[in-house]
């Protein structure tokens, strides 16, 4: 039965983007979904995410495509790499449309056991075996190449996203994996020393400045419901501003959505994509990106030319397919960062001097209440631990409520504990020091070990 979205008086639209598969580099459309879109959506608008079938860029793409099928009939946006494009039957149905840039960066990083140095891409093929996903996606793509350049045969183990690094544990040295998982990644080179990033395929000049993931429609759904995907883009544009910001509640939703590494893998893997240039500043797709995203795609071609007829169908392809529906993008941009420039001008709210000596009097209060049981020195000592845990936790740059975060303040409530109990009921004074400087010295080996993480 073929699809139809026409029909003004349709009073709902239920809607889908398919996704390649479950990536913690999907970040901002899952923390989009999650806020509800920010409110963004026309009325009676509602977006789900559903996986691709066979868990490729290339899947998803051809659901996305297809208006024939009762199944993927409401499938109108997707999440993949835009290459896709390059291969699509132009002239046949609907024309693919990319809205959006989601990640601007080749986000694939090469781990092994540190068995062979690494400096630059083509090093790579001198391992024994390399684990990429399967073809159709990117990273076969990369993997193909890599092997190819060298001359070598191609000796991929092609497993499904998410169980490279699972592959890469289960592998003999001599076997490196390319990954996107940053998440997972830094879970692993965190807890076995014997692991290590080798190389961050986005910092190397054949896979820098990539578009490699957007967000894909059709050009009936663009022309039919250019609200619905200007709600959508504001969305994505929003969550990426939050994310790069790293804000307490994209920390704490990351965390839960991604199995709970905890909140210091999940800071730390956002570190790495801002190093690497993964989220883009902003949504436009950029005409110099999508070149390179077509350059790699016909370098990962058995027998791919990157000539003057493969760029010119690439610049033809963004004439079409980009460039008339950078409007959408370019007014989404325009509205969230209005809305960001207009929280920065607002005059901070002037505080009262009543406001400003409450908490002076609140502490004198229970200091002058505290020292009828304790020595004096108590309501003291209870503020500069205050003082001097907020310092220490904000230069090492513990994430809240992370397993950091809660062990310092434990150590700083334990100090505070031990030194009330030597002035006030005489504990013995060379244990308690004792004690103190054995958790002040086991902190800081605690700061210095996840400084050298970062």
């Amino acid at each position: 039965m073929k699809r139809s979205h026409e029909g003004p008086s349709r009073k709902a639209k239920k809607s889908k983007i398919v996704v390649m598969t479950d990536h913690f580099l999907y970040l901002p459309l899952y923390y989009a979904s999650f806020k509800n879109y920010f409110g963004f959506l026309p009325p009676d608008h509602n977006i789900s995410i559903v996986p691709s079938i066979d868990r490729t860029d290339v899947s998803a793409f051809r659901m996305l495509m297809d208006v024939t099928s009762e199944e993927n009939r409401e499938i109108d946006f997707a999440v993949a790499d835009p290459a896709c494009i390059l291969d699509s039957n132009s002239g046949v149905g609907p024309a693919p449309v990319i809205l959006a840039e989601l990640i601007s960066n080749t986000a694939f990083w090469a781990i092994d056991r540190r068995s062979r140095p690494i400096s630059f891409i083509k090093d790579i093929a001198s391992f024994d075996r390399i684990i990429a996903f399967h073809p159709g996606t990117t990273s076969f793509g990369i993997a193909s190449r890599i092997f190819r350049d060298a001359g070598k045969a191609e000796a991929i183990k092609r497993v499904q996203p998410g169980q490279e690094l699972v592959a890469l544990k289960d592998s003999k040295k001599g076997t490196i994996a390319l990954s996107p998982d940053i998440l997972g990644i830094d879970q692993l080179v965190s807890n076995h020393a014997e692991y290590n990033i080798d190389l961050a395929l986005g910092t190397t000049p054949e896979y820098n400045s990539v578009l490699l993931t957007g967000l894909i429609t059709r050009s009936d759904i663009a022309a039919q419901y250019p609200e619905l995907a200007r709600g959508l883009l504001k969305a994505l544009q929003q969550s990426l501003l939050l994310i790069k910001q790293r804000t307490p509640d994209v920390v704490r939703y990351a965390n839960d959505r991604f199995l709970g590494y905890g909140e210091d893998h999940v800071v730390r893997a956002l570190h790495r994509t801002d190093e690497c240039h993964v989220f883009p500043t902003t949504i436009e797709v950029s005409e110099a990106h999508w070149m390179n995203a077509a350059r790699v795609a016909s370098d990962a071609k058995e027998g791919g030319q990157w000539d003057a007829s493969a760029q010119s169908e690439a610049l033809r392809l963004y004439q079409q397919s980009i460039l008339p529906y950078s409007h959408l993008a370019k007014s989404a941009v325009h509205e969230i960062y209005s809305r960001v420039a207009t929280a920065l001008e607002t005059e901070p709210a002037k505080t009262s001097i009543t406001k400003d000596l409450v908490a002076p009097l609140f502490w004198l209060a229970v200091s002058a209440v505290v020292t009828k049981w304790l020595h004096w020195s108590a309501p003291v000592a209870l503020g500069c631990a205050v003082l001097l845990g907020i310092s220490v936790a904000r230069l090492a740059g513990f994430a809240f409520r992370s397993m950091g975060w809660f062990l310092h303040w434990l150590v700083v409530t334990a100090t505070f504990v031990l030194f009330a109990g030597w002035q006030s009921f005489g504990w013995n004074r060379d244990l308690v020091l004792g004690v103190i400087a054995t958790l002040v010295v086991g902190e800081l080996s605690f700061i210095h070990a996840e400084s050298k993480k970062k």
